[in-house]
């Protein structure tokens, strides 16, 4: 879906959430119902609680029900505003393979975009019991879900609605009390006459629990085409005061910033579940703070000012709490500035800038990791890649080593590390230990992948193990060698510039002209300012 709004690729994604777009116009929240694996993980989360006799109320705030719907604009509104902004026109759909950076319907490496086994676990952790409990049931639905808040504003088009049936009502209040969302079903039908809440995910609980059959799944005339005074119910109370409205919301916009990107490894959706406990937490602490006498889920924190047990853990946990997300402040800043860095780096070497200025933004990339590590309780093997390179790219090739190194010791198999080590190594002229690793990275992806295509990351590692191969041969006078293992990295990942200009000077010196002018336009599809490519078109005109 982000893919198909930031770079106009269709993906599979993009057309199923299209699909279940039109079938929510159509039918209402079916998907959210049924087919939701996020409220699935919620409801598991609430049958679990309630099985050890916790029944969470839901939480009521003024602020945080926005929360989904800011999130939406921001995912699928604000990036075509911002290129508008920018001048830039809306990007063009287009359908690429898996040999793109992108894939739209195929692809070979299945588990690319799956989350590795500790965020999986603190993903089930946060939006599935920690959410339920702190703020209720179906919660990430009401205060994170963008997607939610899409779908909710599609279903007041919809004509299938929760209906009252032949079956007469005794008031028994059964269908409201099933309903996990929220819904006073039984008082909308008999006021609207069908349920106009977009908080109904058609999961039909309402419908089976009714003892005498006066609500069913029908149809009625959607929202969208009546003009409704839908008002709230009188009984309805909010959990928070203005003031705690407005802290709740500067914690979680603060803790999005935080903890969105943050190691580089909390998604966008996770970090609004976590901004959502945050903010909760956050008010919790400020009623402890100041109330003499504060309960918790029915435990007594405060008693005349004093603390309880439980008070005093509490007041250890919710500084823990505290100093964790200043702590991640520190970090996140230091991280995104050295993220840009290496972004900035990365546009220079694609517009042919200076040697200065490169090294100068490489170095800036560098001492800001290296501040966000100074700061961090772990460090994520993400950063000792970027550190590896950054090392590299300075010429410090024991430093780059080290971190390289480091690296494989966590996780002997990752190839970008061993390439690391070998690329170091050769710069510091050790071209047989270079040579060696390289071999070690193509034989490792050929007993893992055989004959068959290896993922995109590793086959952008085998293009740079295969080019700095093709840099051996070429040093110890083999162009016949080099060329092979130039064509073999181009193959592997076709938008290495670094290969295809390599390949291109073989191709042109040995009178390939056409092979060659197509390996210099690779290289400025990459690097639209190469000199050196430039120049080689221009002497093939010539």
């Amino acid at each position: 879906m982000f893919d198909t709004l930031h770079l106009g690729v269709v993906t599979v994604g993009f057309i199923f959430t299209v699909g279940v777009v039109l079938a929510t116009a159509c039918f209402g929240r079916f998907f959210c119902g049924w087919g939701c694996h996020i409220l699935a993980l919620q409801d598991l989360s609430a049958w679990c609680l309630a099985k050890i006799g916790v029944n969470p109320r839901p939480l009521r705030s003024r602020t945080l029900a926005w929360a989904p719907v800011a999130a939406a604009i921001y995912l699928f509104v604000w990036p075509q505003v911002e290129r508008l902004l920018h001048g830039h026109s809306l990007p063009e759909l287009s359908i690429v393979t898996d040999r793109d950076e992108w894939t739209s319907f195929t692809t070979d490496d299945l588990l690319r975009s799956f989350l590795g086994i500790a965020l999986t676990l603190v993903t089930l952790s946060v939006c599935g019991f920690a959410i339920v409990y702190f703020l209720g049931s179906r919660s990430f639905c009401s205060y994170a879900c963008p997607y939610g808040a899409l779908f909710a504003g599609v279903e007041r088009t919809s004509p299938r609605r929760i209906v009252a049936s032949a079956g007469s009502c005794t008031n028994c209040g059964l269908c409201i009390a099933s309903c996990k969302s929220g819904v006073r079903v039984i008082e909308e039908v008999r006021n609207y006459g069908s349920v106009v809440d977009s908080s109904c995910f058609k999961d039909l609980d309402c419908v089976s629990v009714c003892p005498t059959n006066a609500i069913e799944l029908g149809w009625a005339t959607p929202p969208a085409l009546r003009r409704l005074k839908v008002a709230e119910p009188k009984d309805k109370r909010y959990d928070f005061n203005l003031r705690e409205e407005g802290l709740l919301s500067i914690v979680f916009l603060a803790t999005v910033l935080v903890s969105r990107g943050l190691y580089g490894s909390i998604s966008f959706l996770l970090a609004l579940a976590i901004a959502s406990l945050a903010a909760y937490a956050a008010v919790v602490g400020w009623r402890f703070a100041l109330q003499s006498n504060y309960s918790f889920h029915g435990r007594p924190w405060k008693i005349d000012g004093k603390l309880t047990r439980t008070g005093r853990l509490a007041a250890v946990l919710l500084t823990s709490l505290g100093a964790l997300l200043a702590n991640s402040t520190v970090v996140r800043f230091h991280e995104a500035r050295g993220e840009s860095a290496i972004a900035r780096l990365a546009h220079l070497e694609a517009q042919g800038a200076d040697e200065a200025s490169r090294r100068a933004e490489a170095a800036s990339a560098l001492g800001y990791l290296q501040e966000a590590r100074r700061w961090a309780p772990v460090v994520p093997g993400v950063w000792r890649t970027q550190m590896a390179a950054l090392y590299l790219r300075l010429g410090k090739t024991n430093e780059s080593r080290r971190e390289a190194n480091a690296v494989l010791a966590s996780d002997p198999g990752n190839q970008a590390g061993q390439l690391l080590v070998a690329q170091s190594w050769l710069a510091d002229g050790r071209i047989e230990l270079a040579r060696q690793q390289a071999l070690a990275i193509v034989a490792d992806t050929e007993r893992r992948y055989g004959q068959g295509p290896a993922p995109l990351s590793h086959r952008r590692v085998l293009a740079g193990a295969y080019f700095l191969l093709g840099d051996v041969a070429g040093r110890l006078g083999d162009r016949t060698e080099a060329r092979e293992y130039f064509e073999s990295a181009v193959a592997s990942y076709s938008k290495h510039a670094d290969a295809q200009l390599a390949l291109g000077l073989l191709y042109a010196e040995a009178g390939r002209c056409e092979e060659a002018r197509a390996a210099f336009n690779a290289v400025l599809l990459v690097r639209p300012a190469d000199a050196s490519a430039k120049q080689a078109l221009s002497r093939l005109r010539g």
